[in-house]
């Protein structure tokens, strides 16, 4: 999903400065190597609020928490979250999907050297690393203890640019035991009662309706699950959107899904402008991709036989379809016969 967050810096926030020294290893400066953040297309140093490894923010207690700090940029992004996180609170505790949700525990802005920053502080995460976007909640903090530990006997890496300090990241350990999966990240979320019409998700990830521009809503999210649980199951993406030469390409995207899912229909096409770059007023691709006539939903699952894959591949295609009314609700897809191993 598209956002300007920049940073997730985990540290524990103290009523008293840590009694520990800190301090870092620095990196060769002479070859200007560039890490972390530096690396971003659109990186600003300017637009990032210097943090050093042991700084204090808004002390409270002695607790491990997880600071978000914004980017100078982003008061839309930050006031949206803000904005869901709020909502989030005035849900039902008692729901049953309240606990699969991340909160906010607080927020603050800090006054950097460029501009105001605004800081939200969340319990920490877990990351999978194979899945690289799924997140756990941490149920065995000795592994914030030991992250803290290594802080202070082995220091991150650093390089000194300027006016500011950037450090090398640091990994936590892998936990004895795993926490429930969490959503979070709501900077690029939306109300579902606005008109949304924005570019979304990311490239590998969006829906049909988002490429060419259309109003979008609830079903963009359906579409995801299906892509995700493709990249999950079967280790690769269902959709690359890379052209030959490597360069992503709105034009091949849709090539692709034309190829898995077939035509788009016609009064799907006709929502929306922007269709009429990429299709004929018959539905049909308008320039070669190149890519093979073979490709299909079909040939591109590897992993099931009979009828485990036959069960799969209807499954996917309850959620990738081109028109938004026409993918299943989530509460449809929890009766799905593979959900529930109904092979026989």
């Amino acid at each position: 999903m598209s956002t300007h967050l920049r940073k997730l810096i985990a540290h524990p926030l103290f009523r008293n400065p840590p009694s520990i020294k800190r301090c870092a290893t620095q990196l060769s400066t002479s070859t200007q190597a560039k890490i972390e953040e530096e690396n971003l297309p659109d990186y600003d140093s300017a637009d990032y609020l210097p943090v050093d490894i042991g700084q204090v923010f808004n002390s409270r207690q002695n607790s491990y928490t997880a600071l978000k700090v914004y980017t100078r940029d982003t008061e839309q992004d930050e006031n949206r979250e803000i904005s869901i996180y709020r909502k989030i609170e005035q849900l039902n505790i008692s729901h049953p999907g309240r606990k699969y949700v991340r909160t906010m525990l607080d927020s603050f802005a800090v006054q950097g050297p460029q501009g105001s920053h605004q800081c939200l502080v969340h319990r920490p995460l877990w990351q999978n690393i194979k899945a690289s976007n799924i997140f756990s909640e941490i149920e065995d903090e000795s592994i914030l203890a030991e992250f803290e530990a290594a802080g202070a006997s082995s220091p991150s890496e650093k390089v000194i640019r300027h006016d500011r300090t950037i450090y090398a990241s640091r990994k936590l350990g892998l936990p004895q035991t795993f926490g429930p999966p969490v959503l979070c990240d709501f900077g690029a979320a939306r109300f579902g009662d606005e008109v949304n019409n924005e570019d979304i998700q990311p490239e590998v990830y969006r829906a049909p309706e988002v490429i060419l521009e259309m109003d979008w809503s609830y079903p963009v999210d359906i579409w995801n699950v299906g892509v995700m649980i493709w990249d999950l199951f079967q280790s690769k993406h269902m959709f690359d959107g890379r052209d030959p030469t490597g360069k992503y390409s709105n034009g091949f995207h849709l090539a692709e899904m034309v190829a898995c899912m077939g035509p788009p229909p016609l009064k799907f096409l006709h929502r929306s402008k922007e269709s009429w770059n990429y299709f004929d007023k018959q539905g049909r691709l308008l320039e070669p991709t190149g890519i093979p006539a073979s490709l299909s939903l079909e040939s591109s699952e590897e992993n099931l036989k009979g009828r485990r894959k036959e069960l799969f591949l209807q499954f996917m295609r309850k959620m990738l379809q081109w028109a938004p009314e026409d993918r299943q609700s989530a509460a449809e897809l929890l009766h799905d016969p593979w959900l529930n191993d109904e092979v026989d």
